[in-house]
């Protein structure tokens, strides 16, 4: 059975957690905070389950985590490279990589990071800022911080109607995604692709789009094309209901209704879809 991101987001949390509150109790001995670290170092290179506990035990321990040398480096660049979504209690942790790293990527990596935070605690207009910011640092570099905040760019500018710079920044982000083999940034910024060709009813543009997405999710057996499938299948339903193709629509919600019993898609949002479609059918 496939894993939602927000239940392993909570398994993560859980497990640092229970990391802290085992130091707590053994007052957070030196020792005790080097050789949680040394495992994790070797968890993260196991299989999914092992990097989810070094994730934890990273993000437990997160203030141990220096950029400035060798071995923090490491570490800082493994976990945030890891599709953690938005976590506001790491914010002093990208703030500090952003700040101290040597490596020019990471910290504008952390940047983008740290940004997402910022749209979220403090304002959108912050948020924006710090995302412009790092693409005008990073672009050209074709490197994994431009990759990011070029989408982050996007998401934004779609939100706020301005479509073709979401449409120009986020094709930056799906191209640089393909260079780097990463399919989940890939799939996420052509999903937003897709959605912004749909909100200005671009449907020739539209189905060019939304048929290489299809292709790639449907020819790939990794976890994040079945995380795809989800977003992807409700943009397939919007768009079917704002052309009025009901059948479209309606198959769409099917397979929504597939990845809700495999945990890829929530519930309540996909049962609303379809009373909209069949309301509307």
């Amino acid at each position: 059975m496939t894993v939602s991101a927000a239940s392993v987001k909570a398994r993560t949390t859980r497990r640092a957690a229970d990391v802290a509150a085992a130091l707590e109790g053994r007052g957070h001995a030196v020792a005790d905070r080097g050789r949680l670290l040394e495992q994790a170092d070797i968890l993260r290179d196991g299989d999914e389950e092992a990097r989810s506990w070094a994730e934890a035990i990273y993000i437990a321990l997160a203030a141990e985590l220096d950029p400035r040398t060798a071995l923090g480096s490491a570490r800082c660049t493994w976990l945030v490279e890891r599709p953690l979504g938005r976590r506001e209690d790491l914010a002093p942790f990208y703030e500090s990589v952003a700040l101290h790293s040597g490596d020019p990527c990471l910290r504008r990596q952390a940047s983008v990071l740290l940004a997402q935070v910022a749209a979220v605690t403090g304002s959108v207009e912050d948020g924006w800022s710090m995302f412009r910011s790092v693409l005008d640092a990073a672009r050209g570099t074709r490197d994994r911080s431009e990759m990011l905040a070029a989408h982050a760019c996007g998401a934004v500018a779609a939100l706020e109607g301005r479509w073709l710079e979401a449409l120009a920044c986020l094709r930056v982000s799906a191209d640089i995604a393909r260079e780097r083999s990463e399919l989940r940034q890939e799939m996420q910024s052509r999903i937003l692709v897709c959605e912004t060709l749909a909100a200005i009813r671009d449907w020739g543009r539209y189905e060019v789009e939304f048929a290489i997405v299809h292709a790639q999710c449907g020819t790939s057996e990794s976890p994040d094309a079945r995380a795809s499938i989800a977003a992807l299948a409700r943009c397939a339903a919007e768009a079917g209901i704002a052309q009025r193709r009901w059948h479209h629509a309606l198959a769409a919600c099917e397979v929504l209704d597939d990845c809700v019993r495999s945990g890829t898609a929530d519930a309540a949002r996909t049962a609303k879809l379809t009373a909209r479609v069949r309301g509307a059918a």
